[in-house]
């Protein structure tokens, strides 16, 4: 049987699937329309150069806490304000309101407004489940207040189900806890396992040089990586932060405290600080921070400045370079640069402060100084009726996808659900529940002699095992509530043949 183990590792390593890149973050929503016409912004990734069109639905999603995500083919499924779901035909996702608690402190006093926080809030995919998504946000204090600031206290998830209303898609779970300490309010950030299959997801506790970082794998979320490392942070609450999409380098910023650059180990969750940089102090709170699709250069948005630096520089600070000032135009608000994000083309788009009908690009963020070729209001919102459709200071908090992720490991794990079982095995077998919780029930097709039961872990280890000499029966229980988080093999011996099942201990 141990061999039967071996040989299963074996494939899950040498398994090469066919890579092809993701698209999930490749429909962006943004906007408000004005007071006569209910409308909002869809930038459409999927189409070169991106294509930009209206939809009608008066539901404002202007805000700084704004989130989408698409299937792995680019096309909508559902996106958020900061203050509710809405899915793909713009309707209100069920049971996805009053979905940010305390979320009136940040403007949501209906489904239809936004909330005001930077990267509040993030969407992820579950491991080796395709219906199922992981809405990520920070549940703020109104009694709690640092440095003159609310703090956020729980970082929580709710559980999105394609398969519930007719496959649009309802909440299914909604606001369980991850992680409850005294946090920022806000700068939810998010980068692959070094697996390129998990994620880990990361906050900063409020006040200080700790951050903590939260692994999403098959078997759902796991206790917290804490790291303590350079600088305290002040002012925790404003600015901004960013993973390199090799997910190496781990970036926050805001005026009050400067830029600092992090190694971020993928494989453990560990940060380490590398460098603390400084910018002029007029910078204010406009701030944004975004790295090139290589994860070489590093974009600071600082108000009427942008700027460059080389992460692969000796010193960091040494290579900023001055891309962009900003050429006063007022859109109809302040043009100033601040928010951005890479988007799923390659380019970096940048937002404004105020209320504005367009983004600034970096078209070719990959190369150095005035070649990565900033052009100012470079994407321009659509007009209806005569009237623009404006946006604030919103842009989705995305994580970049890259390739799909081999797929061999979530599909061996459902192959082994019957392939090895023996031969001439004259009987069915079921566990439940799957995932299991403390104890995993098993159901046979008809009475049967059993022999033995064992569970082994994923390698092959045997970990527990049970021996029967009279027992004849088709439905009996085990106690698995010793054993950690994890995937395990059952297998049952009887006088009609063995038959292994697969589960999941949470």
């Amino acid at each position: 049987m141990k061999v039967l183990y071996i040989i299963i590792s074996l494939i899950l390593l040498v398994f090469d699937g066919i890579s092809q890149e993701l698209k999930h973050g490749n429909t962006w929503v943004i906007g408000q329309g004005g007071q006569n016409y209910p409308a909002g912004t869809l930038i459409d990734f999927n189409k070169n150069p991106a294509q930009v069109s209206l939809f009608e639905k008066r539901v404002s999603v202007s805000g700084g806490t704004t989130t989408c995500m698409s299937d792995k083919n680019g096309d909508l499924l559902f996106y958020s304000n900061g203050c509710a779901i809405w899915n793909k035909n713009h309707n209100l996702i069920p049971n996805s309101e009053n979905i940010f608690p305390n979320g009136q402190y940040f403007g949501c006093t209906n489904p239809d407004s936004d909330a005001s926080g930077i990267f509040g809030a993030i969407i992820l995919p579950a491991i080796c489940n395709d219906s199922i998504y992981y809405y990520l946000n920070l549940e703020i204090s109104l009694e709690i207040y640092l440095q003159n600031t609310p703090v956020a206290v729980n970082l929580k998830y709710s559980v999105l189900d394609l398969e519930e209303n007719n496959g649009i898609g309802a909440v299914t779970q909604k606001l369980i806890p991850i992680l409850s300490d005294t946090l920022s309010p806000g700068n939810i950030s998010c980068t692959r396992h070094a697996n390129g299959r998990d994620w880990w997801i990361t906050v900063l506790k409020f006040g200080s040089n700790c951050f903590f970082s939260v692994l999403l794998d098959e078997n759902g979320f796991q206790e917290p990586v804490k790291s303590c490392t350079g600088l305290e942070w002040v002012r925790s609450g404003v600015g901004s932060s960013c993973f390199s999409p090799d997910g190496k380098t781990y970036v926050r910023y805001n005026p009050q405290n400067g830029i600092y650059v992090y190694n971020f180990d993928n494989l453990t969750g560990k940060l380490t600080s590398r460098e603390e940089m400084y910018l002029p102090d007029d910078i204010q709170i406009q701030s944004g921070a975004a790295i090139s699709p290589s994860s070489q250069y590093l974009y600071i948005s600082a108000r009427e400045h942008l700027y460059q630096f080389d992460l692969l520089a000796d010193t960091i600070d040494n290579s900023r370079e001055l891309v962009g000032i900003w050429d006063g135009t007022q859109d109809p608000q302040s043009t100033i640069f601040h928010q951005s994000m890479l988007a799923p083309d390659g380019k970096i788009y940048i937002t404004s402060w105020g209320a504005t009908s367009s983004y600034h690009i970096i078209h070719k963020p990959n190369n150095k100084g005035q070649l990565c070729d900033l052009e100012q209001r470079g994407l321009k919102f659509p007009e209806k009726d005569g009237s623009v459709v404006w946006n604030s200071n919103s842009i989705p908090n995305i994580p970049y996808f890259g390739s799909e992720p081999d797929k061999s490991f979530c599909d061996s794990l459902l192959m082994l659900d019957r392939t090895f079982d023996s031969e001439g095995a004259d009987f069915d077998m079921t566990i439940y529940p799957n995932p299991v919780y403390e104890s995993v029930t098993i159901e046979l097709d008809l009475p049967i002699k059993i022999k033995a039961v064992s569970i082994s872990d994923i390698t092959g280890k045997q970990l527990q095992e049970w021996s029967y000499s009279a027992l004849t029966t088709s439905k009996f229980d085990l106690d698995t509530s010793s054993l950690p988080k994890g995937i395990y093999f059952l297998s049952l011996a009887t006088e009609k043949g063995s038959r292994i099942r697969k589960f999941v201990k949470v």
